[in-house]
Formats: C-alpha cells, sequence, structure tokens
C-alpha cells in the first residue's frame, strides 16, 4: 500500500523559468513545506503526462496538487484533478 502524501509539486523540467534557474524547483519545494508538511516533486517526463502524473498522485494519497510549467501542464494537471475533491494550486 503506498504511503499517503500530503502533496506535490508536478512540474514541467523544460518550462523556460524553471529550466533557466537551476535549483528553482528546490527552493520552491523548501518554501512549500513550510506549510503543507510532506511534499513530493513529480516532473513530468514529456507532453501529455501531467494529468496522469496528478491522477496517480491522488490515487497514492495527494491532498493538494501544485503545479508549475506553462499553460500545457497546468491545463493537463487541471485535466487529471477534475471530478475529484483535490484543490489543484498553479504556481506562475
Amino acid at each position: 500500500m503506498p504511503k499517503p502524501r500530503a502533496a506535490v509539486l508536478l512540474y514541467n523540467p523544460i518550462a523556460g523559468k524553471i529550466r533557466s534557474n537551476p535549483g528553482l524547483i528546490e527552493r520552491l519545494a523548501a518554501r512549500l513545506r513550510e506549510s503543507t508538511g510532506p511534499l513530493e516533486i513529480l516532473p513530468t517526463p514529456g507532453p501529455n503526462t501531467a494529468g496522469a502524473i496528478a491522477r496517480q498522485a491522488i490515487e497514492g494519497g495527494a491532498r493538494l496538487v501544485f503545479v508549475a510549467g506553462g499553460d500545457g501542464t497546468v491545463n493537463e494537471a487541471a485535466a487529471g484533478v477534475a471530478g475529484t475533491d483535490v484543490p489543484l494550486a498553479v504556481l506562475p
């Protein structure tokens, strides 16, 4: 049985500001953990994967999904969260 997660941070590793700012995701995760507690960082491996990753995280016990990346990543994550009671927080 998978260990429940309080929150996940889903991100696109090749999104502009993320790619050009090494360490950005780790710094962001550290700040988020201050208020959420446990947080798992989940990079997307390519296009059309964020929705499935978000859905799997929820099925694994995530109670909050953060998403960082471009419009496509946000749209995919929103589709993955749709129909659940888990909030999606979009990070610019």
